[in-house]
């Protein structure tokens, strides 16, 4: 039987599941939406879901990681632009020449583009690197910020971790950058029944679905907190080796599953790494409710029978622990 599982990657359309609620704060009518989550938690694929299912307007799917500078800012469009020039060729539109600056080369295409009765939404990925970049140049902040608050013409998503907030509040620039952002939405976990959907693969026809007893499934589900690169990847597991505990053993102990943490707990602040390294010990307690409540946003966090703070995942707590 193939596996159906997709670690590591991208995903959208019969791929994609859940993320309802989240779907539809992005495809509202606000100027522009920041979403904010831990790594591999969906927000690429999320991204990408949303073009999958965009109508009336244009979504652009614009990769920002790696712009160090004005003019690879510029040629990242560039770049965006070329991707989607099958789409420009539908409306009769070419891909503009890369001699604009930002706001000027986003407010023509999106004039062109509501010509022909479309919206563009750019939809930023990585956008941590827009923090460094206007630390670099500060001349930059005001171009960016226009094109964020709409001043441009589109509409903007932009993705990142939470270290975007702790960069951004370093300079006047960043104040600038996230006051433009506003609050974010953070993506968690799925909702339960999103991801006994992942795991069964319920968008698949019943004859290609792998063979998991509802016991089994529930088992995979309360290992991983609705995380669904875990979720995916312990189902993988799960349909080699026949059984969840063993199964997740090997997850636990895959290097790639403990960078996976390591890297989470480095874009966090200090006051949050303090928060989930004493959680073995119970001391997480009495942090502060508003951290408290962020981490349990992120999935990082949850609360059990009494009101007790554990790690949000059984493989979290068990890497907490070691």
């Amino acid at each position: 039987m193939t596996v159906p599982y997709v670690i590591g990657q991208w995903v959208r359309g019969d791929r994609f599941y859940g993320r309802g609620a989240e779907i539809a704060a992005l495809r509202g009518p606000q100027q522009g939406v920041w979403v904010v989550g831990t790594r591999r938690i969906g927000k690429t694929s999320l991204l990408r879901q949303v073009e999958h299912l965009a109508t009336g307007c244009f979504p652009l799917f614009w990769d920002l990681q790696g712009v160090e500078d004005a003019d690879e800012l510029r040629l990242s469009f560039q770049d965006a632009l070329m991707d989607a020039r099958g789409r420009l060729k539908e409306l009769d539109l070419d891909v503009p020449g890369g001699s604009e600056d930002l706001p000027a080369a986003v407010a023509r295409l999106a004039g062109e583009l509501g010509a022909r009765g479309r919206t563009l939404v750019l939809l930023g990925d990585e956008a941590e690197d827009l923090v460094a970049l206007l630390g670099r140049e500060p001349r930059q902040a005001a171009a960016v910020t226009d094109v964020l608050r709409g001043r441009a013409g589109a509409r903007v998503v932009l993705a990142s971790s939470m270290r975007l907030a702790a960069l951004a509040a370093e300079t006047p620039q960043g104040v600038l950058l996230l006051e433009a952002l506003g609050p974010p939405v953070v993506l968690g976990g799925l909702h339960p029944d999103e991801a006994r959907a992942l795991v069964r693969q319920d968008h698949l026809p019943e004859t290609a679905r792998p063979q998991l007893d509802d016991a089994t499934v529930e088992g995979i589900c309360a290992r991983c907190g609705g995380h669904p690169f875990l979720l995916q990847l312990l189902a993988k597991r799960v349909l080699e080796v026949c059984e969840v505990g063993a199964a997740s053993a090997t997850v636990a102990a895959d290097p790639m599953v403990g960078y996976l943490f390591a890297a989470d707990l480095a874009l966090l602040e200090d006051g949050d790494r303090r928060v989930l390294r004493a959680l073995p010990g119970g001391g997480a307690e009495s942090a502060a409710p508003e951290r408290v409540r962020r981490l349990e946003a992120l999935g990082l966090l949850r609360r059990v029978a009494g009101g007790r703070l554990v790690a949000g995942s059984w493989f979290l707590d068990r890497w907490l622990r070691s």
